[in-house]
């Protein structure tokens, strides 16, 4: 009889610890509100319970849509978002336990700041490019949004939407003819937001056409300096005729830098200078091996000896392990070397468009390509070595943040440039340019596959000549 009465009470006892809690936790405490675009966030003080799980704060945007956002309980901040009007909008606060149990609401009245669709509406920029509008914007919140631009003609009309949450954007309308386009846009969030619509105007495209390369040609060295270099010798140890490596005062060792004036190593076969004119780009199921290649650049040369390879003090003047790049950091993949090509004909330029190497998926990786500059000159006399270079710009390749627009990017043949894209022009007349590479992805050596220009043949067009920087690489140690 005692031993059934003590099962009894056992049993008792487990059936009061399977029960679920239902005692709420105590609602926070100390609750302020801070405004930002299209949201906001709190600040309080949790509860002391033992079992408090998170804070939930639940409301209503403009849409009708009911939203509901947490926070742990190791955090006394939570982040709401969404509005779509600067007005007052009710928000309730719950501290919530382990079991589910909520508090009471701490109900507040909070008004957002501008939404982030209106305030990057306002830093909108429209302007004419060459046979194509530009449109750039900045998102300093880095709100999620949709930016539309609606562009209308003889009563068509057409629109293209590209979503973002980068600092700085922008993207391009192409194949415009050069008449005026009506001009409106406005902005999408990931909540169905939507700014005003605001009227641009209307924009006329610049025209231009794609310049032909029957006449491009690659330039010998002998070309660019006259007879400093001894094109006779292998490519690997080529080295100004005369040089004395040990003078380190001597003109002759101050001009030779591979930064400045050398050509990029020229392959016998694969990687070929040629290659980056011809106008086939490179295709790795056909292993067409279309690309110039600039020759493996870790090869050092006996300077005692005059021997110099493409890898010695390449461009910076560094010597040991941080001559090239510091390993294992992408970040300074600093890469010198230029090609110089002759136009056959006086042209201005106004786009330029550069097809990556293409090996494996990766065409924005490996030893490509990722920043480069732009020279030109008119030299009227080239006997005495091609001189008289104008600074263009510096460019960086930048894969799209969208894979679709990526892969579009390379069907329609790689990255394009305004080469003045905060004042779309033209260059000023020139027949010489020079291709200075200044960074690569990763390795030891550059590739590309193609280089394009766009312009006009001649040097009639008006152009505003640019402003030259201090130093050619301004972002790069000094040469």
């Amino acid at each position: 009889m005692l031993a059934a009465t003590a099962f009894l009470a056992v049993g008792c006892d487990d059936d009061n610890d399977n029960k679920t809690e239902s005692v709420a936790p105590a609602p926070i405490t100390d609750v302020t509100f801070t405004p930002q675009p299209g949201g906001g966030y709190f600040l309080f003080t949790n509860p002391k319970d033992a079992d408090f799980l998170y804070t939930r704060a639940e409301y209503v945007i403009g849409t009708g849509e009911k939203i509901s956002k947490t926070s742990s309980a190791y955090s006394d901040t939570l982040f709401i978002e969404g509005f779509g009007e600067v007005k007052e909008y009710e928000v309730k606060l719950y501290a919530v336990d382990r079991n589910n149990n909520a508090s009471e609401p701490v109900v507040m009245k909070v008004t957002p700041l501008e939404t982030a669709t209106e305030t990057i509406l306002g830093t909108l920029k429209v302007v004419p490019g060459f046979s194509n509008i530009q449109i750039s914007w900045e998102n300093e919140t880095q709100a999620r949004v949709n930016v539309y631009v609606k562009y209308e003609i003889d009563g068509k009309e057409g629109t293209k939407v590209q979503a973002s949450n980068m600092k700085k954007d922008n993207f391009n309308i192409e194949q415009l003819e050069g008449r005026a386009y009506k001009i409106s846009a406005w902005l999408t969030d990931n909540y169905g937001n939507q700014s005003s619509v605001r009227e641009i105007g209307e924009i006329t495209p610049k025209e231009d056409y794609l310049i032909d390369k029957t006449n491009w040609s690659f330039l010998q060295d002998s070309r660019l300096w006259d007879n400093k270099w001894n094109d006779q010798v292998d490519e690997d140890h080529q080295a100004p005729i005369g040089l004395d490596p040990n003078d380190t005062e001597a003109e002759l060792t101050k001009v030779y830098a591979h930064d400045s004036l050398k050509n990029g190593r020229r392959s016998y076969y694969e990687g070929r200078a040629i290659y980056f004119i011809d106008g086939e780009l490179d295709d790795a199921a056909k292993l067409n091996l279309n690309y110039v290649h600039s020759g493996d650049l870790s090869w050092n040369g006996d300077k005692t000896k005059g021997d110099y390879g493409q890898g010695y003090d390449f461009g910076a003047g560094r010597s040991g392990e941080n001559r090239f790049y510091a390993s294992g950091d992408p970040s300074s993949y600093n890469l010198y070397c230029s090609y110089f090509f002759d136009m056959g004909e006086v042209i201005q330029a106004s786009r330029i468009q550069i097809s990556p190497r293409r090996w494996g998926a990766d065409a924005w990786g490996a030893e490509n390509c990722k920043e480069f500059q732009i020279f030109i000159s008119n030299d009227q006399d080239p006997t005495d070595g091609i001189t008289g270079w104008e600074y263009v710009g510096h460019y960086a390749v930048v894969k799209p943040s969208d894979e679709s627009e990526a892969n579009l990017v390379l069907k329609e043949g790689g990255s394009q440039w305004l080469l003045y894209p905060d004042d779309p022009r033209f260059t000023p007349p020139f027949r010489y340019i020079r291709f200075k590479v200044v960074k690569i992805y990763s390795g030891n050596s550059m590739c590309s596959s193609e280089m394009t220009l766009w312009g006009k043949v001649g040097g009639n067009e008006p152009y505003a000549p640019t402003i030259v920087p201090e130093t050619e690489t301004p972002e790069t140690p000094a040469e």
